[in-house]
């Protein structure tokens, strides 16, 4: 597992996160430097406190990070939607790790997360809970209903689940999908 704390941007040639170079000025590394980066490692779970790590263009769905990340073959990648306030993120991971100690699943650890946001005092923004989403690597076509279901079927494509409390939507790829299923 990966866990990244730090800035993180969307500009309009992808999604950035930002580092530090030797002499403390910002490094910004995108979204496609990451996905080569990280990509074909052992990785299974990374978590990118990061504002706007989720955020991609309607005209590449894998310009943002964390999509990157997942299409460079990391199965599971949690990430921040829009900005987030500290607080908010502090919330969220207490949550988060608490949940995964547990030996709970990582989608549920997340909706844990979340309620636990959804609940606390100490969120600034009451917003925040549907902030962060989980993307991972669908193995099966469990969401997507369409004529090209076959060929989802066939190799991985990108969902990202915004599970809420009461239900849990996934976006499959929509260049292969004609549909979206709210489940």
């Amino acid at each position: 597992m990966l866990h990244f704390v730090g800035h993180g941007n969307f500009y309009e040639d992808g999604g950035v996160l930002t580092f530090e170079d030797l002499y403390g000025a910002a490094d910004h590394i995108s979204s496609k430097k990451l996905q080569q980066a990280l990509g074909g490692t052992s990785l299974r779970l990374v978590l990118l406190t990061s504002c706007r790590s989720a955020e991609t263009d309607p005209a590449d769905d894998f310009a943002g990070v964390a999509q990157a990340l997942v299409r460079g073959g990391i199965p599971a990648v949690i990430s921040m939607h829009f900005s987030i306030s500290v607080n908010s993120v502090n919330v969220f991971d207490r949550a988060f790790y608490a949940a995964l100690a547990r030996r709970v699943a990582i989608d549920e650890a997340v909706t844990t997360a979340r309620r636990a946001l959804y609940a606390s005092t100490e969120v600034g923004y009451p917003r925040d809970w549907g902030i962060p989403p989980l993307c991972f690597i669908c193995r099966r076509n469990l969401a997507c209903n369409s004529a090209a279901a076959g060929s989802l079927q066939k190799r991985p494509s990108l969902c990202v689940t915004y599970r809420t409390i009461s239900a849990v939507l996934l976006i499959c790829d929509p260049a292969h999908s004609s549909a979206v299923e709210i489940t």
